[in-house]
């Protein structure tokens, strides 16, 4: 698959430039990335240990997210993301909910985008 809808990648939150300056201009690999990241059911797990309250492995979850969103450029998600990993690696569940339904639309835009 390859994405070919820059505008509606930054309109999502996507800075694809700065992913595939990371990639080092390699766009299939970068294009492989993105939507491997979509495939991985990381974040709906994520979604289930907070639902479930466990705090640990959310947070070892959403740590895992907040490095494969930034690496891949998913600025939106990622900004988000970093206020859920602070908050839980103070071992805090309190607005979590928030955060995973905030993270939740911008993972769905950023998904559309990539997977058109």
């Amino acid at each position: 698959m390859i994405i070919t809808d820059m505008v509606k990648c930054r309109a999502a939150g996507i800075d694809y430039d700065g992913g595939l300056h990371r990639f080092g201009g390699k766009t299939a690999l970068y294009n492989k990335y993105l939507i491997k990241f979509f495939d991985d059911p990381t974040f709906k797990t994520l979604g289930e240990k907070l639902a479930g309250k466990n705090i640990k492995e959310a947070f070892i979850l959403a740590h895992s997210l907040k490095g494969m969103s930034g690496n891949l450029s998913l600025d939106e998600f990622y900004n988000e993301l970093c206020g859920l990993v602070e908050l839980l690696r103070e071992d805090k569940i309190e607005g979590a909910d928030e955060y995973y339904k905030r993270l939740s639309d911008l993972y769905e835009r950023a998904r559309d985008a990539v997977l058109q």
